[in-house]
């Protein structure tokens, strides 16, 4: 059986290889934008071009090994992913996927046990990094809640002369134990400058902006104001934001997911990229369904940027 080409597939991709030629032409920038069909073949020539490249090409991600698995197990995604780098987060018992591009990183929501972890020397020699999570929740003692700026100096120092990486994603929930009547968590979270204030005692910041994602407006402008506060307190600090395919319970549609996860690569140096699933660190999650995650990140690859 022959199949023929579809003509109007064949005009939208002359009509984005002209852009990009008149584009380097006159020495500008261009986004290109989603077009077509996610198919691995555009993604991949995206991807790979001298000239023109992916948004989400080249980052920072963090992400378990699941989600790690589940975006190797897809062409784009695998491709996508191998072209930066990964912080990927394991249980002490775990193995590391034996990449190049892998940080291994084990997760503390309590600043306590990272420091008995690091005077009992019981963090696996393969651990490059450690990630400090506090949020306001049962796993972060209230003491941490109340005052996440103290654990995080009192992690500082033992972390680094241990020759490990300080990674810091605090939950925007924090904000909640703090009183500022009229504003939002989001907004308490910038006026109080918790990040800014927590950066120079960081290698990498993370902002938990998934609960964002619902209104990119809101997201594009948070991450601007949060990432500007990180860099002036440290500006050798990596600087990463996140998406999920189901945060609290709210399933994103394949568009908002994809525009938020162009906005994160967009605005800062990576991605988060949260598949949760139901647990009693997500009780109003659903199952873990990785097809939305796939489908985004091929959308992503093929979001693409003409060099200047």
């Amino acid at each position: 059986m022959s199949i023929r080409p579809n003509p109007f597939s064949v005009t939208k991709y002359l009509l984005r290889v002209i852009t990009a030629t008149l584009c380097l032409m006159m020495g500008g920038t261009s986004v290109i934008g989603v077009l077509g069909s996610s198919s691995g073949g555009a993604a991949s020539m995206a991807l790979s071009s001298g000239t023109v490249a992916s948004v989400v090409a080249g980052k920072f991600w963090i992400m378990n090994s699941s989600s790690l698995k589940t975006f190797n197990s897809d062409p784009t995604d695998a491709q996508v992913i191998n072209s930066g780098t990964v912080y990927e987060i394991l249980s002490p018992l775990s193995h590391p996927t034996p990449e190049p591009n892998i940080i291994p990183v084990i997760k503390y929501e309590d600043s306590n046990l990272l420091l008995q972890a690091l005077s009992s020397h019981t963090i696996p020699s393969w651990v490059k990094a450690v990630i400090y999570d506090p949020e306001n929740w049962y796993l972060t003692p209230l003491a941490q809640r109340l005052n996440p700026l103290a654990a995080v100096k009192s992690i500082s120092g033992p972390v680094h002369s241990a020759g490990l990486r300080l990674i810091l994603t605090p939950g925007l929930d924090l904000a909640a134990n703090i009183s500022m009547p009229g504003l939002s968590y989001y907004q308490k979270f910038e006026a109080t400058n918790i990040l800014g204030q927590m950066a120079p005692y960081a290698d990498v910041v993370e902002l938990q902006t998934q609960s964002l994602e619902g209104v990119q407006t809101v997201m594009t402008q948070f991450i601007k104001t949060e990432v500007t506060a990180i860099r002036s307190a440290n500006p050798s600090a990596t600087v990463l934001s996140a998406v999920s395919t189901n945060d609290a319970g709210v399933t994103p549609t394949l568009t908002t997911l994809t525009q938020a996860l162009v906005t994160s690569a967009s605005l800062s140096s990576g991605t988060w990229f949260n598949i949760p699933s139901y647990g009693s660190a997500c009780p109003s999650c659903g199952a873990y369904d990785p097809t939305l995650a796939v489908s985004s990140m091929q959308q992503a690859a093929l979001t693409t940027t003409v060099a200047n």
